[in-house]
């Protein structure tokens, strides 16, 4: 990953630098010793560009390592404290495809949860669930709704153990029924919040694992027949911290081996329609 192709940069100018991360790469440095997408970065910009030292590139936000998917980076202390601020604000409007581990009674709906602020056992937990979160249940598959609701009881008093509490919110919508054979779905997400593990915990506790989570998934013969977690960051619209415009920047997940191609074609022709229809921003691109 050191060539600029294999750093798949999208977007650059002047103040911000897009990049499609692949899955496996942490986003910045970790305890692993694994390239992390920020250093391949900083050491690209500063060979490409002559310059003696390390480039300044800040981290504005991160992806799970097993994530793949759309990143942004601002190139100036200027830009990342206004994208900071952006993404703090929920300027910046994040989309999500993945590939789940059964399907939906429903066509979609908006999720609303109050995730733990720390692990508890090794994971993020979800601890209560808002009244105005839409019902998301697996059509044929009550005995893992049931299954939830009751480890939901069992945990009920971890709440009074965990502080600060973090909201999480998400919108979802059924993009095509994956696969009849092992009953999943490919879904588009859009994220509301930043909350860590998010979407694999607020999913996986509906009984929707994502496809290939070692975490929160199955963790049965077909999460480990493909190689990383479905799960790729595949939209970011956010106003540029310097010029007067707003970027939309739309990536398919074929940089994933955990996508297959058709789950490629699907999302191209749902993105296509949705900007089609005006209801996403057109791409910048």
């Amino acid at each position: 990953m050191n060539k600029s192709n294999e750093l798949n940069i999208l977007y650059e100018d002047n103040h911000v630098l897009v990049v499609l991360k692949p899955p496996g790469v942490p986003s910045q440095p970790d305890r692993s010793t694994a390239p992390d997408l920020l250093g391949l970065l900083k050491r690209y910009i500063a060979a490409r560009d002559q310059k003696k030292g390390d480039a300044w590139l800040g981290l504005i936000h991160r992806l799970d390592r097993p994530t793949s998917g759309l990143m942004v980076f601002a190139k100036t202390s200027k830009a990342a404290s206004r994208m900071s601020r952006s993404f703090r604000s929920r300027d910046v409007k994040k989309y999500y495809v993945a590939v789940v581990r059964g399907v939906p009674d429903q066509d979609g709906g908006t999720l609303r949860d109050n995730l733990s602020a720390r692990d508890i056992e090794g994971r993020v937990r979800l601890l209560a669930t808002d009244s105005t979160s839409d019902p998301m249940t697996p059509s044929g598959r009550e005995e893992l709704v049931t299954h939830n609701l009751l480890s939901m009881t069992e945990r009920k008093g971890e709440m009074h153990n965990v502080r600060n509490a973090k909201y999480a919110e998400l919108a979802w919508s059924s993009i095509c029924l994956k696969n009849r054979l092992f009953n999943e779905a490919l879904l588009f997400i859009e994220l509301f919040t930043g909350r860590r593990h998010q979407i694999r915990v607020q999913l996986a506790e509906r009984g929707f694992p994502i496809l290939g989570d070692r975490r929160y998934g199955f963790n049965d013969e077909r999460d480990l027949s493909v190689p990383t977690l479905a799960l790729h960051a595949c939209g970011l619209v956010f106003p540029h911290p310097v010029q007067r415009k707003t970027l939309a920047i739309y990536a398919d997940p074929s940089i994933n081996p955990s996508f297959a191609e058709e789950d490629v074609a699907g999302f191209n022709k749902y993105l296509n329609s949705l900007l089609d229809d005006g209801v996403l921003d057109s791409s910048t691109l």
